[in-house]
């Protein structure tokens, strides 16, 4: 697996996206926002606000996944007793 960072930047607007690569070669997109151009004085701070913007997204999106999961077993637990 593989993390890649790509972006259509442009004048007006700038798209940036977290991508992941599979080991079968296969792209799913993690995360991806939209930011105006003109608000940031080049690509570096908009690059370095996407990834704490990302992280912070997907570290959240893990801890749900793991809280689902563990609601899901006490569940199937309870129903089994």
């Amino acid at each position: 697996m593989a993390l890649l960072l790509a972006g259509d930047i442009g004048g007006t607007k700038t798209i940036l996206r977290l991508v992941e690569r599979t080991v079968k070669g296969e792209m799913n997109a993690l995360y991806e926002f939209r930011y105006p151009s003109g608000e940031f004085p080049d690509l570096v701070p908009m690059v370095e606000q996407f990834l704490r913007e990302a992280a912070i997204k997907l570290i959240w999106r893990h801890c749900l996944k793991k809280l689902v999961l563990r609601s899901q077993a006490r569940w199937l637990t309870t129903l089994q007793n």
